[in-house]
This record gives structure tokens, C-alpha cells and sequence, in this order.
């Protein structure tokens, strides 16, 4: 893999379970798993592919600039407000 992978999902839509999903399939292709938070931390330099993001509830911790990154792929999980 080379891109950065942004998983993003919402309270209620699937968030613990994409977590462990994305991490399990990380561990399984030894690439890093950071919360989004945790990205906005790192240096310039250490914020390239491979990598998976986890943006649990929504566009926490996101910053505009990594949108427009031609190596970004983004997950984003919603779900129906209908389905109780």
C-alpha cells in the first residue's frame, strides 16, 4: 500500500467495528494505525503513505491540507438515522 488511509466514521455507524477491522488488516500488513489526532502531531516528515488514520466521529483532528493529497484515500462510514 502506498497511500494514507483516512477511516472516518460517526457515533453509532460502525465505529469500534472498523476500528478493529482496519487494525487487524494493519497488523496483518505491518503498516502504522494512528488516530487522527495523533497525525496532526507528527512531524512533516513523518506524515507519509503507508499509514491508516483512524478518524473515529467524524473529521476530528483532520487538517484541510491533507484532503487535497494526491496519496490520501478516504473510508467514510455513515449510517441510515432510520435504522434503529
Amino acid at each position: 500500500m502506498n497511500r494514507i488511509a483516512v477511516v472516518a466514521t460517526h457515533h453509532k455507524a460502525g465505529t469500534e467495528w472498523m476500528n478493529h477491522t482496519f487494525r487487524v488488516i494493519a497488523k496483518n500488513l505491518e503498516l502504522r494505525v494512528l488516530p487522527s489526532l495523533a497525525f496532526t502531531a507528527l512531524p512533516e516528515s513523518e506524515r507519509k503513505a503507508p499509514l491508516i488514520l483512524n478518524a473515529g466521529n467524524g473529521r476530528e483532528g483532520l487538517e484541510p491540507d491533507l484532503f487535497a493529497r494526491d496519496d490520501v484515500r478516504i473510508f467514510h462510514l455513515i449510517r441510515d438515522p432510520r435504522d434503529c
